[in-house]
């Protein structure tokens, strides 16, 4: 067995428990997952994909979660567009209802910086909200440790608007501050750590927190991967009768297309 393929199972074996466990709760952020880091190097990529889970017996459950993004790089200019969709089921009643969306421009100011433009837009049934919309323009800087591991900073101030069930309406102006890590373990195997820190601008105790971690491993050519991630989200000031924080496992296949320029 060789060494990816030993990754392969160990992710698999070690995380499956968590598949079918209670650790998708209702509680958490709303705010849309972070664009990955893209090789510069294509002129345009695609990523797709998509996992499931079905229990039939004493429980009946049911999971279904997928994900699609799309980037265009033409000369200094970088265009990014995701969707995600995560739905959860329990004896036939929806635990977990999720929808987002993500657009971003990126302009290449040099190798190392560059400023961005993003909206995301989402909604979440288990915390009452029926739309939001966030508004950022940033400033991003990439650190090169090496060959193999790559950082990227970022700050953004954002324009954030909620609207609630029972016609309860939300404006903030918060501060968005994020490092991404990436690191090239081996051929087709990396790892990422993505994390946000968001307060409210006016109220550094009103904050949202959202980290990604995940491992993912070549399966088939450069196409076809497995994906093993980790993500918590917490809101230090969450709707009545919602959790602050929420930890969310997730095992799925990534499908990547692109085309160097």
């Amino acid at each position: 067995m060789s060494i990816r393929q030993k990754i392969i199972v160990t992710l698999f074996l070690f995380f499956l428990p968590c598949l079918m466990g209670d650790t998708f709760s209702r509680g958490d952020d709303t705010r849309t997952e972070a664009p990955e880091i893209y090789s510069t190097n294509n002129s345009w990529g695609a990523n797709f994909s998509i996992g499931t889970n079905y229990t039939d017996g004493n429980v009946d459950f049911f999971a279904f979660s997928s994900s699609v993004s799309a980037f265009k790089h033409i000369d200094d200019h970088y265009f990014n567009l995701q969707g995600s969709y995560v739905y959860r089921e329990v004896n036939g009643d929806a635990i977990f209802d999720k929808l987002q969306a993500f657009l971003r421009y990126d302009y290449f100011l040099s190798d190392l910086w560059r400023i961005f433009v993003l909206n995301t837009h989402s909604r979440n049934q288990f915390l009452d909200l029926d739309y939001r919309v966030t508004i950022g323009v940033g400033v991003w800087y990439d650190i090169f440790l090496n060959d193999t591991i790559q950082n990227g900073i970022s700050f953004a101030p954002i324009y954030n608007y909620e609207q609630f069930a029972g016609d309860i309406d939300d404006e903030t102006i918060e501060l968005s501050f994020r490092n991404i890590f990436k690191w090239h373990i081996g051929e087709g195997v990396e790892f990422v750590a993505d994390v946000f820190f968001i307060p409210n601008a006016n109220n550094f105790d009103d904050y949202r927190f959202f980290g990604l971690f995940y491992f993912e491993t070549k399966i088939y050519s450069d196409t076809l991967f497995l994906r093993v991630s980790l993500q918590e989200e917490y809101d230090s000031k969450p709707q009545d009768d919602i959790k602050h924080s929420d930890v969310i496992f997730t095992t799925s296949l990534v499908f990547k297309f692109g085309s160097e320029g």
